[in-house]
C-alpha cells in the first residue's frame, strides 16, 4: 500500500485530506498524529521510491527536485532503486540526462542518506505506528491518548485533575461541560441546526445552555439541594458549573471549610 495517494492540501475533499485535518487538530493537543505512522521496506516492491514519505521527513521528490525531474520513470517502486545483498546496498538509477554540477552532488547526498537505510525481516512493505508500543494502530489506543489530553488541559488557568474514583466518561463529560460543548440547545442552534426552540424544554424558564441544565434549571436546583441536604453540606447558595470545579465552595455551611 502505498503512502502518496491522497492530496496534502487540507482544503481538499477527499477523505486522505479530512485524516490531515484531524492530524493538525490532535497537532494542537500535542499529539503529532499525521508524523505517528512510518512505512517500514520489506521487499520494497509496495512503496514509490519518489512520491511516498518512506525514509526520514521528507518524500524524496520533494528533497531532491532536480533529480526527481531528471528521473525517467517516476512512478518507480523501491524496490527498482535499490537492492539488497550481502555486500550491502546497491542502487540503479535511470536519468534522462547524467546529472551534472549541483544534480550530481545531489545523488551524492541521496545515496549517502540511503546507506544507513534498514530493510524489515518481512517480506512485504508496511505502516508502524510509533504511538503504540505493538506498532498497529487501534482505536482505543488513539482515544486514550486523547482523553488524557482532553483531561489535562486547562480551564481558565486550572488545571483539570483526573479522579481515580470516577469513571473516565464522568470525568470527560465534567470537562465538556466546562468547556460548554454539551450539546444544549443553545449549543445545537449555534451550528445552525434547525431547532422549534432553544429554551429548556424541562422548566422552559430560560434559554437552555450548559449551565442552566446542569445548575439553574429548577429541576437541577431541587437535586442539587437534595445532594447538599443528603452530605449535611448545608444550604445551596450561588453555584455554576466552575465553581463546582474549584476550591471555592459555592455553598455555606456550618461543617468547617465545607470541602466534600
Amino acid at each position: 500500500m502505498g503512502g502518496g495517494g491522497g492530496s496534502s492540501n487540507p482544503n481538499s475533499s477527499s477523505i486522505w485530506s479530512y485524516i490531515i485535518r484531524v492530524g493538525l487538530d490532535f497537532a494542537k493537543l500535542g499529539i503529532n498524529f499525521n508524523q505517528s505512522f512510518v512505512r517500514e521496506i520489506g521487499n520494497g516492491r509496495d512503496t514509490l521510491f519518489w512520491d511516498d514519505l518512506w525514509f526520514g521527513d521528507q518524500r524524496f521528490k520533494d528533497k531532491f527536485p532536480r533529480l526527481y525531474q531528471l528521473e525517467s520513470s517516476k512512478a518507480i517502486c523501491v524496490s527498482d532503486r535499490i537492492h539488497k545483498d550481502a555486500s550491502g546496498l546497491t542502487f540503479t538509477w535511470q536519468w534522462s540526462r547524467m546529472p551534472n554540477g549541483r544534480t550530481l552532488n545531489d545523488v551524492g547526498q541521496l545515496q549517502t542518506s540511503l546507506d544507513s537505510m534498514r530493510f524489515h525481516s518481512g517480506d512485504n512493505d508496511r505502516w508502524v505506528w510509533q504511538l503504540d508500543n505493538n506498532e498497529i494502530f487501534k482505536s482505543y489506543t488513539m482515544a486514550s491518548l486523547l482523553d488524557e489530553k482532553l483531561l489535562h488541559n486547562s480551564y481558565q488557568g486550572q488545571e483539570t485533575v483526573r479522579n481515580k474514583l470516577l469513571p473516565k466518561k464522568i470525568e470527560i463529560f465534567a470537562w465538556r461541560a466546562l468547556k460548554k460543548r454539551i450539546p444544549t440547545r443553545v449549543e445545537l442552534d449555534k451550528k445552525c441546526i434547525d431547532l422549534d426552540s432553544v429554551r429548556c424544554p424541562v422548566c422552559d424558564d430560560d434559554l437552555e445552555t450548559a449551565e442552566h441544565a446542569l445548575v439553574f434549571c429548577r429541576f437541577a436546583m431541587e437535586v442539587w439541594a437534595r445532594v447538599f441536604q443528603w452530605w449535611n453540606l448545608g444550604n445551596v447558595s450561588t453555584l455554576s458549573i466552575a465553581e463546582i470545579f474549584k476550591d471555592e465552595r459555592p455553598y455555606s455551611s456550618s461543617h468547617g471549610n465545607g470541602i466534600i
